[in-house]
């Protein structure tokens, strides 16, 4: 069993984008090529999780959710990871975050423990449960959850030891999520 897996969540809608977020351009790479890079810098592989239409590099592990989850949101992603790929640990980040670096998920990496079974990243108050490390523990509970179709990550989180690491407002660049056109033109101006 690995001790460190990524998770790079890929699949979702991009309903407001217009058009697949992960396939938008941020310094000459795609989005999604970006946060694989700061993942797997991390850890000891990298599994995406990904929609049937989304195509990826050949030397790239991509999955779809399984089956009875199919497209039901960020929890049934890393789920279906979690079966994928066993490990101790698994760091998750969202496709939709480009800025984020390294520094981050080394810290984040840093504040694991036995007491805990996620490391989540909280900026200005606001939780991130999607810029986090989980324990494989956590599986059985999300599995519970997606039967239950409570899909929100924020009640998984409500259930689970959670060690909150408070970023400063000199990191907030790097928590920006690009959700709407109009965000992507103005963030890619700074």
């Amino acid at each position: 069993m690995q001790q460190i897996a990524g998770i790079l969540l890929m699949g979702g809608k991009s309903s407001r984008f217009n058009k697949d977020k992960a396939y938008a351009i941020y310094d000459g790479k795609y989005f999604y090529e970006h946060i694989f890079e700061v993942i797997s810098s991390h850890v000891e592989s990298t599994i995406v999780v990904a929609h049937d239409k989304q195509k990826v590099d050949d030397h790239v592990q991509v999955i779809s959710d399984v089956a009875r989850f199919q497209g039901q949101g960020p929890l049934a992603g890393i789920y279906s990871a979690m079966i994928a790929k066993e490990a101790e640990w698994y760091v998750v980040l969202p496709v939709d975050m480009p800025f984020i670096d390294s520094s981050i998920i080394k810290t984040l990496i840093a504040h694991r423990m036995k007491e805990v079974n996620g490391v989540v990243a909280r900026i200005r108050d606001k939780i991130q449960p999607l810029v986090a490390v989980y324990h494989r523990s956590i599986c059985d509970v999300i599995h519970k959850h997606l039967i239950a179709e409570k899909r929100s990550m924020h009640s998984l989180l409500d259930v689970l030891r959670v060690e909150y690491v408070d970023f400063t407002d000199d990191d907030a660049h790097a928590f920006r999520n690009i959700n709407t056109q109009e965000e992507y033109e103005l963030y890619m101006k700074e």
